[in-house]
């Protein structure tokens, strides 16, 4: 069934635009310098989605390196996405230049004809070697080999019985990752584009590998502009310049997404959570950034911008899971403070460890192999001194004891 699904799911995306469909079509050898501009440039993945790339502007000069550095999630990879115009026309706004060509108005074939990359998973055809080096057939075996010894791999390849006719197994098996990789870079050496886009290629590489992609990036293109997305900085550091990019929203927004209260409401809220003063303290006050994971507060003060949200919120139901697992004490104390205040009109179910989470609760569960084992007050549970009790309380006793 779930095979029919992904078949099903598949035959309703919407395809592509025809390859060689165009508005414009770019001057002859285009592009000649490889100069990239993205102008005040926005991408989503869904019409309905908050943009992944928010309104960024990035020009590089003829046969820069760029580095491209970010967390998980801060936009690296779509920046070549957009490049390459692997996503709908409706989900972007903005401009992308490529040597002052508008690329959302020439062919996808003019494009990606003329764009090399290489990947962060080295991908090779189940066909022949010479296949996977040049797929429609341009270049020379001269070449071809040529491009072998450059990244070290004629030897090798030559000790083979079919040489450039040897078969590639399904996912480049019988190769190492970093050989598979190496095949990757000898296909960009003799395609010569004027823009590479290099994502991650040393992430999945033994050291020695590792060593030897660099060095053949410096010595091979040195007349390309190349973008390289990198998590280890060793291997961008040669590069004439290095962009940084943050997910980063306000707290106004991690309050509020859809913009439903008013200013008056949030600040009730943070004060709720005594934390109006500490917000005020702040340059930017609700339009505070706040960094991915919320890395410039403590996870205390994180966990009291959620309670913070769901107190106008005000849903029927609260589900709390753990809400204070991983605060310190006065956080946790403060945390259920609020709650005993701000949540009178609500039925809240709590997923606890510690005890004293829960022990204003009316009822508490016991959950045991998936089933319900007890569903009784606080009191009840201790009065019952029966063997399920003695099994989940362990050490608890003195704490249950303390509270009742």
């Amino acid at each position: 069934m779930i095979s029919a699904e992904r078949i099903n799911e598949y035959s309703h995306i919407p395809p592509e635009p025809d390859l060689y469909k165009e508005e414009l079509e770019p001057p002859p050898n285009w592009p000649v310098e490889g100069k990239i501009e993205f102008e005040t440039f926005k991408l989503s993945y869904r019409p309905e989605l908050e943009p992944v790339l928010k309104g960024i502007n990035l020009k590089t000069e003829t046969q820069h390196k760029i580095g491209i550095i970010g967390r998980t999630g801060a936009g690296t990879s779509s920046i070549f996405q957009a490049l390459l115009r692997l996503t709908d026309k409706s989900t972007i706004d903005g401009t992308i230049l490529i040597d002052g060509v508008d690329i959302s108005k020439i062919s996808l074939n003019a494009l990606r004809s003329n764009i090399n990359i290489i990947p962060r998973f080295p991908v090779l055809f189940s066909n022949t070697l010479r296949y996977n080096l040049d797929p429609f057939d341009h270049y020379t075996d001269e070449q071809l080999w040529d491009a072998l010894e450059a990244v070290q791999l004629k030897t090798k390849n030559n000790t083979l019985k079919d040489k450039l006719n040897t078969k590639i197994a399904e996912y480049g098996s019988n190769f190492s990752v970093g050989e598979c990789q190496l095949v990757c870079v000898a296909r960009a050496i003799f395609k010569q584009s004027k823009i590479l886009l290099i994502d991650e290629a040393t992430a999945h590489v033994d050291t020695k590998t590792d060593e030897l992609i660099p060095k053949f990036l410096r010595e091979k293109f040195t007349n390309q502009t190349i973008l390289t997305i990198a998590r280890r900085l060793n291997t961008i550091m040669d590069n004439d310049k290095i962009c940084y990019y943050e997910r980063c929203n306000t707290l106004r927004y991690n309050l509020d997404p859809f913009d439903h209260h008013t200013d008056e409401q949030l600040w009730d809220a943070l004060e709720a959570v005594q934390w109006k003063t500490k917000i005020n303290t702040l340059k930017d006050k609700l339009n505070t950034k706040i960094a991915e994971y919320g890395s410039y507060f403590s996870v205390g003060e994180c966990q009291l911008v959620c309670v913070a949200r769901a107190i106008f919120k005000q849903s029927k139901i609260l589900l709390i899971d753990e809400a204070t697992a991983h605060v310190d004490t006065k956080t946790d104390e403060l945390i259920q403070k609020i709650l005993r205040e701000k949540f009178t009109n609500q039925t809240i179910l709590t997923i606890a460890r510690r005890v004293n989470t829960i022990m204003d609760s009316d009822k508490i569960v016991i959950m045991k192999d998936g089933i319900i084992a007890e569903y009784r007050t606080p009191r009840e549970l201790l009065t019952n001194q029966d063997q399920l009790l003695a099994d989940i309380k362990g050490d608890i006793d003195g704490e249950l004891v303390t509270y009742l």
